[in-house]
């Protein structure tokens, strides 16, 4: 496997922020799937929910990356951003289901100690806060994306097909799936930036 230095990363993170659509797949390509193997070491999941948490660490990502420090590993910073939406999503659950077993027993008491909770977690908990709520807005912002802009994002990073499988699937060409599908990402880019700067809603 090809050795890559901190010079290659740092690059590699100035392109995606950029707006570089080869950037974007060298980076899906590179970490999806340690990423998905992070997902994978925390629990029992079905194989939908690896896939749920997953993309919703890489979406998380296109913004967490702004705040990325050249002098730190990319992928020990990737593995960080994943653990923590996976934290968030496994602790959004538990709430849920504390919730419906309290309703169920009419008992308060009964909480479950969470067996990822540590030390270093309670250190993060306004860390986890914060980017909990960049994944609210994040997921929020796909939403205000026109319907063939999700469409397009659904398919490149959900679905994981290629721009030629993607043109082929919406009969049209490759270069314009391509050029589409970058807008797209600028767009969710510039509502997702708008989203933070307005804050939340009241």
């Amino acid at each position: 496997m090809e050795k890559r230095t901190q010079s290659d990363d740092r690059l590699l993170v100035q392109e995606c922020l950029a707006g570089s659509e080869e950037a974007w797949r060298e980076f899906y390509c590179r970490f999806i799937g340690l990423m998905k193997s992070v997902v994978k070491k925390r629990g029992l999941l079905r194989p939908e929910d690896v896939e749920d948490i997953t993309q919703s660490a890489f979406l998380s990502l296109t913004a967490a990356l702004r705040t990325y420090d050249p002098q730190q590993s990319l992928p020990r910073f990737v593995c960080l951003v994943t653990e923590r939406v996976l934290i968030d999503e496994y602790r959004k659950g538990r709430a849920v289901k504390r919730g419906a077993e309290t309703d169920a027993v009419g008992n308060t008491e009964r909480v479950t100690q969470d067996p990822l909770a540590t030390d270093a977690d309670s250190e993060l908990q306004d860390q986890r806060l914060e980017k909990a709520e960049q994944v609210s807005r994040l997921r929020t912002s796909l939403q205000l994306l026109n319907s063939r802009c999700r469409e397009l994002i659904a398919l490149r990073y959900f679905n994981e097909l290629s721009f030629k499988e993607i043109a082929d699937k919406l009969g049209a060409t490759e270069n314009t799936v391509t050029v589409q599908t970058r807008r797209c990402l600028e767009s969710l880019r510039a509502k997702f930036t708008g989203s933070r700067e307005r804050g939340p809603r009241p």
